[in-house]
């Protein structure tokens, strides 16, 4: 019962802060517009830095990392109080702060794809066992992906895949950490299947830092 209650509210604080949309925060805020109007429809950073530019992209990158990060200590937080294991409790505050930001409760289960908050969450929950080595192997395959064919979409899934690989080689006697971050991945490339039909079709957006009125 008393781990039932802690992965409950580890799920529960994930969640609410996820649905915390910095993009439609900034867009109504600053534009009085909503950035899901545009682009991809996404509240992300990159249909941000595609509408408004890169400052808003920057201020929209930084929140949804930090909702990531704020999602995981917390739940280290609660593991620390039920004396539970922190990697299990932050690996479920981390894929509920996903699935806020995918389907945010406050803005009409409407958000984005999730990669800056998976990439932060991430991070954060294997910080201390790899001392953010996973994390910086991550940004690197990210960066070098995008460098290389300019596409977001896919620097995100191929990094999602080499996560998730590393996890089910290193913890896969925690089931409930690897369960978690599975399904992370699999909500992370659902999310991303019009992107993937247009990579198949050779018609996907590249990313620009020009930047473009709404």
């Amino acid at each position: 019962m008393t781990k039932f209650i802690a992965f409950f509210l580890c799920a529960l604080i994930g969640y609410l802060l996820g649905s915390i949309e910095s993009a439609v925060i900034i867009s109504r805020d600053r534009y009085h517009d909503d950035v899901r109007t545009h682009g991809s429809g996404n509240s992300g950073s990159t249909n941000m830095l595609r509408t408004y530019g890169k400052k808003a992209a920057l201020m929209t990158f930084v929140i949804d990392c930090a909702k990531g990060v704020a999602s995981v200590l917390l739940s280290f937080l609660i593991a620390h109080f039920f004396k539970l294991d922190n990697i299990e409790c932050g690996s479920i505050g981390a894929l509920f702060a996903v699935v806020g930001h995918c389907f945010p409760l406050y803005f009409g289960f409407k958000g984005g794809k999730g990669a800056a908050t998976t990439l932060a969450a991430c991070w954060t929950l294997f910080f201390a066992p790899t001392y953010g080595i996973i994390g910086i192997v991550a940004i690197a395959i990210a960066a070098t992906v995008i460098l290389l064919t300019r596409y977001v979409s896919l620097a995100v899934m191929i990094t999602m895949l080499a996560f998730t690989t590393y996890v089910v080689v290193l913890y896969n006697s925690n089931i409930i950490t690897l369960v978690c971050v599975s399904l992370i991945c699999v909500l992370i490339i659902a999310r991303h299947n019009e992107n993937i039909k247009r990579l198949i079709k050779g018609n996907e957006n590249k990313i620009s830092f020009k930047k473009s009125k709404a």
